[in-house]
């Protein structure tokens, strides 16, 4: 294939024994936990200062700004260093940025320009860490088990976010909600020291074998060259060509669902305790309906699952919008999230059997940059639209777009085979 460099056909990767990853696995779980009160906390205190919906898309609009700016040259350096410290560094400068943040608010009204501030840095400092969490991952189990692994890493991450919300909702009806930004900064400590403890080889040593050609590193021109070589794999690779045009036009119209949520909440006149539970069930929704995919995997095609999970996911924010009961609203709120988390395994697993360990986190990165380019402009023109005609009315409008988009990607997919062949050129389907 014309400009991407070619790998070796006999890729090797060099498993874990599970150690590692049972570290890891433990404490990205308990960060999670952390970043749910996290989130519950920022836009909870912008919706109590403001009470208005376009705020909330602003909220979601600022932290997706980073990953537009500079999502492509963070995977480029999570390729170029140790990615074990690199997320160890996020992690520290994360939990000093949000525990100052959370002391200071404590004792003080945050005003929203700090805020904002602080969902853009935290965000910013997380690029780099999600890249190269992407590419760890495949490097600390057997090859074989990289699918489970996924599985089993995203599922650990609903069944926390199940209970975390619910936690975060009872504690702000005891203490400010800025005091929550505290346990999110202790959660990135936690992670930080199982990070230590991994023994695995994460860094550019372990892939140096893979990448033939390789620039030298710590040069502007080989940086924008990797970046480069990241945007021409996805596009080269009709299967990560779809993926992520798809991704980018779902994106465009499903964020705007969770940025609303506290307004549609307020709607149905729910008390904060059920505003968590309300997001925490999301999450259990998430976890038992992903749980099930590697065994699904076996029966049906992962273009057949991505197709349904896309279709349901829109036909459950058309239920949400329809629903004007609270119970009703949580269990379409559920599978929603459900069929998101469906989406999100399948897709990892695609990306990660096509694109080689040297060129993981490089590619990962341009493809969520590409993908979530078009976040911010479809949160904050949602927001703008709750306020004019309700979140209700928007809610049916995304529904309709989302499940239209799954029948076009169902047409597009049809030539797909029925699955990726682990290690194949992207040139190839």
């Amino acid at each position: 294939m014309r400009g991407v460099r070619q790998l070796p056909k006999n890729e090797a990767r060099e498993p874990g024994d599970g150690r590692d990853f049972r570290f890891f696995l433990t404490g990205q779980a308990i960060s999670t936990f952390g970043d749910s009160f996290n989130h519950f906390a920022l836009p909870f205190i912008v919706f109590q200062a403001t009470g208005s919906e376009l705020d909330l898309g602003a909220v979601a609009a600022v932290y997706y700004v980073p990953y537009v700016l500079f999502g492509l040259v963070g995977g480029a350096i999570a390729d170029r260093y140790d990615r074990r410290k690199m997320m160890m560094a996020s992690d520290l400068a994360r939990a000093l940025l949000i525990g100052a943040i959370g002391f200071v608010g404590v004792f003080h009204t945050l005003p929203l320009a700090v805020v904002y501030g602080a969902i853009f840095i935290q965000s910013l400092l997380q690029i780099p860490s999600a890249a190269a969490s992407f590419a760890a991952i495949p490097r600390m189990v057997p090859a074989d088990n990289v699918p489970a692994a996924n599985i089993r890493f995203t599922s650990a991450q609903y069944v926390v976010q199940s209970v975390s919300p619910v936690a975060a909702a009872i504690c702000v009806t005891v203490m400010s909600p800025a005091a929550l930004l505290l346990v999110d900064a202790a959660s990135f400590l936690v992670s930080f020291i199982s990070l230590a403890a991994i023994r695995a080889p994460l860094g550019p040593d372990a892939d140096r074998s893979l990448a033939l050609g390789q620039p030298a590193r710590g040069t502007v021109r080989s940086l924008v060259a990797d970046i480069s070589e990241g945007l021409r794999w996805i596009w080269s690779s009709p299967i990560l060509r779809l993926v992520s045009v798809t991704v980018c036009a779902v994106n465009l119209l499903a964020p705007t669902v969770q940025a609303q949520v506290f307004s549609y909440l307020s709607d149905l006149h729910a008390s904060d305790v059920q505003m968590g539970i309300f997001l925490g069930s999301a999450a259990l929704g998430a976890a038992v309906l992903v749980m099930p995919v590697d065994r699904l995997r076996k029966t049906f095609s992962v273009k057949q699952l991505i197709w349904s999970s896309l279709i349901l996911r829109g036909m459950s924010v058309i239920a949400l919008s329809l629903a004007h009961n609270y119970v009703v609203a949580l269990l379409a709120y559920a599978c929603m999230s459900g069929m998101a988390a469906i989406w999100t395994a399948l897709t990892t697993v695609l990306r990660q059997q096509v694109i080689p360990s040297a060129l993981m986190g490089r590619v990962a990165s341009a493809s969520m940059a590409v993908a979530w380019s078009v976040i911010p402009v479809g949160t904050l023109a949602g927001g703008w639209a709750a306020s004019r005609g309700g979140t209700d009315s928007v809610f049916f409008f995304l529904g309709c777009g989302i499940a239209t988009i799954a029948c076009l990607f169902a047409w597009r997919a049809r030539r797909w085979p029925s699955e990726a062949a682990p290690g194949g050129s992207p040139g190839k389907t």
